[in-house]
């Protein structure tokens, strides 16, 4: 990262600090970036070696979070982005919540998107953003359609009428033949 693109994010109001267990190593902006901090670290060869501070590329999951690996002597952890941003911003997570992202992109990783708040409503925010996979089918597994005369709740969950409807008319016959 040069220095004019440094200027650019300070003048743009990003805030750096320090990852809560990790003072010294690293630092999460409130843009949702993470940079390794400058040091001098022990080596095998060299009696110390200068690590420059750089920005960390993160790595994309295929659910659209973003991963980065945090490195020092004999550890070595791979966590996801937003997690960093909640607890250096925000403290330590909530017992029993989750970090939730408000306009639903994954990686969107700003402290302005992020909040802790319960999984219950983590999952509602992923219905409502259309990133719920399930929400989103318009076919059960047999073909048959989805549409709002065919489809049933049970626990929570849509389910299909014509096939559950399938399903007990065998039953019964099971039963009748027995």
């Amino acid at each position: 990262m040069t220095a004019a693109c440094d200027r650019l994010a300070a003048s743009a109001g990003e805030i750096w600090v320090p990852v809560p267990g990790w003072h010294g190593y690293y630092e999460v902006s409130s843009h949702g970036r993470v940079k390794s901090v400058a040091r001098t670290i022990p080596h095998r060869t060299a009696k110390q070696i200068r690590v420059r501070e750089r920005i960390l590329k993160p790595t994309t999951v295929d659910d659209g979070y973003l991963l980065v690996t945090l490195r020092r002597p004999n550890e070595r952890r791979t966590v996801k982005v937003h997690t960093l941003v909640m607890e250096a911003f925000a403290g330590p997570r909530p017992a029993g919540s989750a970090v939730c992202h408000n306009n639903g992109d994954p990686a969107d990783n700003r402290v302005a998107n992020l909040r802790y708040d319960t999984p219950a409503a983590n999952n509602r925010d992923t219905v409502a953003h259309g990133r719920n996979p399930n929400a989103n089918k318009i076919r059960c597994v047999a073909g048959h359609a989805l549409t709002a005369d065919n489809v049933y709740r049970q626990r929570g969950r849509r389910e299909c009428r014509t096939c559950r409807n399938e399903a007990s008319r065998r039953y019964r016959a099971r039963r009748a033949a027995a």
